[in-house]
């Protein structure tokens, strides 16, 4: 049995080492709990060179009553090192194996970065195993993906044993917020452990592949976790949610690739949130609005929308319900038919929500001017629709709604 403690050492939690045969190789994994009707289970994919352990900050903040199971992949950690097979393909359809012969459906998938390419390949050639989707540090297509070829030179001259020195150097890389010492060093040996071959084959087939092809395969509902210090860019989560049918993103500040270590509360925290379904409604809201925004058809307003809505913003046309919004869109497309929002981060607490959002405009008609603007909303949900909305331009007033949103 393994104990793990959180960030500060306050609570301990214990996972079980266990072993499965699927696909005909031993898989190791650590487990907490038991099947349950009253939650899903969540089962978590680790990053390149790294292993189940890796998620030992996170597990603490994971409630007790939940069913966990932190898998280490074909080669890594524990499970068996095999001599070929080390393709992100067969590396879902080992997990897949490992669904069918735990007996686990439905199940809340996360992946982080390597771990991330292949939930979201199990979840499109089996979407029967999986509820949802947590995708953390991910990107849209890792083929030749320039931040991974910068290690190329280095993985190649690995040489077995692995020197600590070299990996703490290739950890730390990826670190923009160091967790605890005695917990670094458990992550720096865990990777040494791992073969230079497997580090060299397991990077090979990140390049050759990136499938972002199937993206709009994955049908399943999407959480995209991402740091902003991330070397995968946030045009890249931009795209990697624009191709994926249900999918949304949360972004991490001062975080960089390793979120899992980095911000495990956090993690834990939205994880959680995302599982119990309370993103579905308050995302869904905020995309389609800023869908319209962007173009869309408005036709559905009515459906996010209360009747008795009303706004901050001295904007012509009529003062309350959806007519209000699409009187806002059309003056603003009018002006500007070019305009872009997009949503940069979203705190959502109840029936309270804060956006912060880009504002582009590209002003080809009456003058050529370009350029980006950005600002807070804060609002206000009933019954699943928006009934009030307040919008600020100072980061201040925003604070000021997050600390109070019941205010």
């Amino acid at each position: 049995m393994h104990q793990l403690a959180t960030l500060t050492g306050e609570r301990m939690v214990t996972l079980v080492r266990r072993t499965m045969v699927c696909n005909e190789i031993t898989l190791s994994y650590l487990e907490r709990g038991a099947l349950s009707a009253a939650t899903p289970t969540l089962v978590f994919i680790h990053g390149y060179g790294r292993c189940a352990e890796d998620y030992g900050l996170v597990f603490p903040h994971i409630p007790e009553s939940w069913h966990v199971i932190a898998l280490d992949l074909r080669g890594h950690g524990q499970s068996e090192r095999t001599g070929t097979g080390y393709e992100m393909q067969k590396l879902a359809s080992d997990v897949e194996s490992f669904f069918d012969a735990m007996g686990l459906s439905q199940a809340v998938l996360i992946g982080h970065s390597m771990g991330s390419l292949v939930a979201r390949l199990v979840a499109i050639s089996r979407p029967d195993l999986v509820k949802s989707l947590v995708l953390a540090a991910s990107t849209s297509s890792f083929a030749n993906h320039p931040a991974l070829k910068q290690y190329e030179p280095v993985i190649a001259k690995l040489q077995d044993p692995i020197p600590e020195e070299s990996m703490s150097r290739l950890v730390a890389g990826s670190l923009v917020n160091a967790p605890p010492p005695a917990f670094l060093e458990g992550v720096i040996q865990r990777c040494c452990s791992v073969p230079a071959r497997i580090w060299r084959t397991s990077l090979s087939a990140m390049l050759a592949g990136g499938y972002s092809d199937q993206l709009d395969r994955l049908k399943v509902s999407t959480l995209v976790i991402w740091g902003e210090e991330d070397l995968f860019t946030r045009p890249e989560q931009d795209r990697l949610v624009s191709a994926v049918t249900d999918a949304r993103l949360i972004s991490y500040e001062n975080t960089g690739h390793d979120v899992p270590v980095e911000r495990p509360e956090w993690l834990a925290r939205d994880i959680l949130e995302f599982a119990r379904g309370n993103f579905s409604v308050n995302e869904r809201i905020m995309h389609e609005i800023i869908d319209m925004w962007n173009g869309a058809d408005p036709s559905r307003l009515a459906e996010i929308i209360d009747p008795g809505y009303i706004d901050n913003v001295p904007m012509p046309g009529p003062g309350h319900g959806p007519e209000r919004i699409a009187a806002q869109i059309a003056a603003v497309r009018e002006n500007n038919p070019e305009c872009r929002y997009s949503i940069d981060e979203l705190v959502s607490s109840g029936n309270h929500m804060i956006l912060r959002y880009t504002y582009h405009e590209s002003r080809t008609q009456s003058m050529n001017t370009e350029g980006e603007s950005t600002g807070i909303a804060w609002y206000q949900l009933r019954n699943g629709r928006v009934i009030r909305r307040f919008l600020y331009s100072e980061a201040f007033y925003a604070s000021k709604w997050i600390a109070q949103p019941g205010s």
